[in-house]
C-alpha cells in the first residue's frame, strides 16, 4: 500500500501541485517601498489656516522660516511664503486704537485755545485805561468764536462715534489701513488750524471757509475709504468677528460727503452763510433712521 501512495503522489499533474503551493506573497508582509519610505520620513509644511489668531499664525510661520533654513520646505513653499508674507502684512490693532484716541482727544482739546487767549484779554484795561470788559462783553465779542468752537467739536466728536464704530470690527491693521488711519488723523489734528484760520480772518474770507469744510471733507472721504476696505479685507477683522461693517456704515459716510460738498458750495455762494452752513449736517441722522426703518437687515 505504501508503494501505491508513493506512486500515487508522484504521478500528480505539475498544475495541481502549483495549485496546492502557497502563492508567493499571499500571506507574508508586504516589502515596503524605499520611495515610499523617504517621502514618509520627509517633514510635511504645515499650511497656515486662515482662521487661526495671529499667535498661532506667527508660530506657524517660524516653524516654516526655521524649517525653510534647513532644506526642508517641501511642495508647499510659494503656498508658506504667501501666507507669511501676508502675516508681516497685520498687526494686532489694540496700540494704533489707543493711539488714534489720544490724537483725536488732543485735537478736540486744542480746538478751545482761541477761546482761552481770548478769555485771557478779558481783565487787560482798555486803550483809554478803562477796566477789562465784562462777560457779557466778552461772550458778545467772541460769539463767532463759541460757534466755529461748537460746530468744530459737535463734528469731531461725531466723526470719532463712527471711527469707533467702525473699528469694533477690526482686530489687526494691515499696511493699507495704518496709512488710511494716519491720513485721517492728519485731517482731525489739521482742524484746529482751519477752525483758527476761520476765526481771524474776515468774514469775506472765502479761502478760511473752503480750508476749513475741506478739511473736513477731506477727514470723511478717507473714513469713507477705511469703511470699504475694512469690509473687503477679512485680514483686519477681529478674531472674534463673524462680518464686517454694514451697509448703514456706507450710507453714512455717502450721506456726510454729500452733505459737506452742499455745505462747502453754501459756504462758498451764499454771502454771509460761511461756517453756520454746516448746520445741513443735522439733517444726516434723520435720514439715517429712516434707511434704518426701510432697510431692517442693514446695520453699521
Amino acid at each position: 500500500m505504501s508503494e501505491i501512495k508513493v506512486d500515487q503522489q508522484n504521478s500528480r499533474s505539475p498544475d495541481a501541485a502549483a495549485a496546492d503551493a502557497p502563492s508567493e506573497g499571499k500571506n507574508s508582509p508586504p516589502v515596503p517601498d524605499p520611495d515610499l519610505a523617504v517621502q514618509d520620513e520627509a517633514p510635511q509644511v504645515e499650511k497656515l489656516d486662515s482662521s487661526r489668531n495671529i499667535p498661532e499664525k506667527a508660530a506657524a510661520c517660524s516653524d516654516i522660516r526655521l524649517r525653510k533654513t534647513a532644506g526642508m520646505g517641501g511642495d508647499d513653499d510659494s503656498e508658506a511664503d504667501d501666507e507669511e508674507y501676508a502675516f508681516r502684512e497685520v498687526h494686532a490693532a489694540e496700540r494704533f486704537i489707543a493711539f488714534t484716541d489720544a490724537v483725536v482727544a488732543i485735537a478736540m482739546t486744542l480746538l478751545i485755545l482761541p477761546l482761552m487767549e481770548a478769555a485771557s484779554d478779558i481783565d487787560e484795561e482798555g486803550e483809554e485805561g478803562e477796566g477789562g470788559m465784562s462777560a457779557a462783553q466778552f461772550y458778545s465779542e467772541n460769539s463767532h468764536k463759541f460757534g466755529t468752537f461748537i460746530i468744530s467739536f459737535w463734528i469731531v466728536s461725531l466723526f470719532w462715534r463712527q471711527h469707533d464704530q467702525l473699528f469694533r470690527y477690526v482686530g489687526h491693521f494691515s499696511v493699507a489701513l495704518v496709512r488710511l488711519n494716519v491720513a485721517w488723523m492728519a485731517g482731525i489734528v489739521f482742524l484746529p488750524v482751519a477752525t483758527n484760520l476761520m476765526n481771524l480772518t474776515p468774514s469775506d474770507d472765502l479761502v478760511g471757509y473752503a480750508t476749513y469744510i475741506g478739511t473736513l471733507l477731506f477727514t470723511r472721504i478717507v473714513g469713507f475709504a477705511m469703511t470699504i476696505l475694512i469690509r473687503r479685507d477679512r485680514r483686519t477683522w477681529a478674531d472674534d468677528a463673524t462680518r464686517g461693517p454694514g451697509m448703514l456704515a456706507v450710507a453714512a459716510n455717502v450721506l456726510f460727503i454729500i452733505f459737506l460738498v452742499l455745505s462747502l458750495l453754501l459756504a462758498l455762494l451764499v454771502p454771509g452763510c460761511g461756517a453756520y452752513s454746516l448746520l445741513s449736517l443735522l439733517v444726516v441722522p434723520f435720514i439715517m433712521i429712516i434707511i434704518k426703518r426701510q432697510k431692517p437687515q442693514w446695520w453699521y
